[in-house]
């Protein structure tokens, strides 16, 4: 069969299934642009019950509205949650998700509990890489939607899966993009000024971060981006 040929060819799942991504893309994709909500709600509850779906949800997180994604964010959390991750990581998966809903944030009253349930899930991603260059994506959410205390606990969080055996030697890329993320998407600024004081591998670049600020504190130092150091 299929599974066998890979593997007597030496080629990796992942790449396999990666092969199929444009043209699935482009026709969910058209589907997606004349469907209702109905009819997609149809495609995605048959997508769910088929038993290796991994590709199937990244494409339907690929092409799919983002409207209709963020209006259903909870019932996706749960969804990636149950997919089989074969092909395709949970860290990919939630990294899409993440992306779509820091663009097009989920109702108000339902960010907690997005938030809450996506982090169980993305908890239990085991590799150091697959699991910064997933929250990476959710870091502008957080920043954006939650308060210094939340986002104190996420750079805790990032912090005890990056520490062990100096892992973030390898991350400094991904480390200072979720930095960049939350400086500029922050609603307490000041509030980060401080905590980042305490969170030692963020301060890999701290004299450039401090850099950056140095005279633009009083203008609107939230927006502040790395491109405009």
């Amino acid at each position: 069969g299929i599974r066998g040929e890979i593997n007597k060819q030496n080629i990796n799942l992942g790449i396999y299934l990666s092969l199929y991504s444009p043209a699935l893309d482009w026709m969910v994709q058209n589907l997606s642009l004349t469907a209702t909500d109905v009819q997609l709600e149809d495609f995605l509850s048959q997508c769910k019950d088929k038993k290796n779906n991994s590709l199937l949800m990244m494409t339907i997180l690929h092409a799919f509205r983002p409207e209709f994604i963020t209006a259903r964010a909870m019932e996706f959390v749960v969804t990636l949650a149950d997919t089989s991750s074969e092909g395709i990581t949970k860290g990919a998966l939630f990294r899409q998700l993440g992306n779509i809903i820091s663009l097009f944030p989920p109702p108000l009253d339902q960010r907690p509990i997005v938030l809450n349930e996506a982090w169980k899930t993305i908890n239990t991603i085991t590799n150091a890489g697959d699991y910064v260059a997933c929250v990476e994506l959710w870091s502008q959410f957080i920043a954006a939607n939650f308060g210094i205390e939340t986002v104190n606990k996420f750079f805790g969080d990032v912090l005890a899966r990056v520490t062990p055996r100096r892992a973030f030697e390898m991350l400094y890329t991904e480390l200072q993009g979720i930095m960049d993320k939350t400086v500029t998407n922050v609603r307490d600024f000041y509030g980060l000024l401080n905590m980042v004081r305490l969170k030692s591998p963020f301060n890999y670049n701290y004299n450039n971060f401090m850099i950056c600020l140095s005279g633009k504190l009083p203008s609107n130092p939230r927006f502040i981006s790395k491109r405009s150091c």
